[in-house]
C-alpha cells in the first residue's frame, strides 16, 4: 500500500513538471509562457506591448513586428540558462545561423514588467533580428555571387552577429540605443530617461 501511493506522488511530482506551456496567438505573434510563472499577466502584457507597437512610426514598426516568436522565460525557471542576463528585460536568441530564425526570450517576471518594457524590447531586439536576417541573405548572396564586395559584406555582418569585434559591435549598439529613444519618443516615454539615453549616446560619439 506504502510503495503505491509513494509510486502515485512520484507520478503527480512528474505530471506537474512536466506541464507544457501554454500558447496563445495574437496579431500574428506566437506568445509561449511559463509554467513556472503567471503567464495570465505576462499574456496581457504582451498584447498590450504588441499594440504599442502597431502604432509606431513605420521603421520602428517594422523593427518590433520583425521577431513574431515571444517566449516567457524568467530567471530561474526551467529552460533558463541564467547567463548573468537577470537583470536584462528580454535578448534576442539566434537559433541558427544558416536561416534567419530567432526568438525573443523575456527574462523579467511580470511584477517586474510593463507593457512598455515589451515595447521597447521587440524594436530593440528587432534590431539584432535585423543584423541576423541581413547576415542569413549576405552569404547567400556571397555564396551564390562570390564578388569582393559581397563577401566583405558577409564578414563584415558576421562579427557583428557572432560579435567578435568590439568596436564595430559598439558602433552597432548606437543604432540600438537610436531605436529604444525614438521609441520612447514616439511613445511619449519618460523625458528622463529619453535625455539619459542621448547623453549616453553623446559619450560614445553616436
Amino acid at each position: 500500500m506504502r510503495r503505491g501511493l509513494a509510486l502515485l506522488v512520484v507520478l503527480a511530482l512528474a505530471a506537474r513538471t512536466s506541464v507544457a506551456a501554454e500558447v496563445v496567438s495574437y496579431k500574428g505573434y506566437t506568445i509561449t509562457g511559463s509554467p513556472a510563472d503567471d503567464d495570465g499577466a505576462f499574456f496581457q502584457m504582451v498584447k498590450t506591448g504588441i499594440d504599442m507597437v502597431d502604432g509606431l512610426p513605420q521603421r520602428l514598426r517594422s523593427l518590433g513586428q520583425l521577431v513574431r516568436d515571444l517566449r516567457y522565460l524568467p530567471a530561474g525557471a526551467a529552460g533558463a540558462d541564467r547567463g548573468g542576463l537577470d537583470d536584462v528585460t528580454a535578448v534576442y536568441i539566434i537559433e541558427t545561423l544558416d536561416e534567419a530564425r530567432g526568438h525573443i526570450a523575456f527574462r523579467r517576471d511580470t511584477g517586474h514588467l510593463a507593457p512598455l518594457h515589451i515595447a521597447l524590447s521587440l524594436v530593440g531586439n528587432g534590431v539584432h533580428a535585423k543584423r541576423h536576417r541581413d547576415y542569413v541573405d549576405a552569404r547567400r548572396k556571397a555564396a551564390a555571387e562570390a564578388s569582393d564586395a559581397n563577401r566583405a559584406r558577409a564578414a563584415y555582418l558576421e562579427k557583428l552577429v557572432k560579435r567578435t569585434d568590439l568596436n564595430l559591435v559598439a558602433q552597432a549598439e548606437c543604432e540600438n540605443m537610436a531605436a529604444i529613444r525614438d521609441t520612447l519618443r514616439a511613445l511619449d516615454g519618460d523625458a528622463r530617461q529619453i535625455e539619459g539615453i542621448s547623453r549616453l549616446m553623446d559619450r560614445r560619439n553616436c
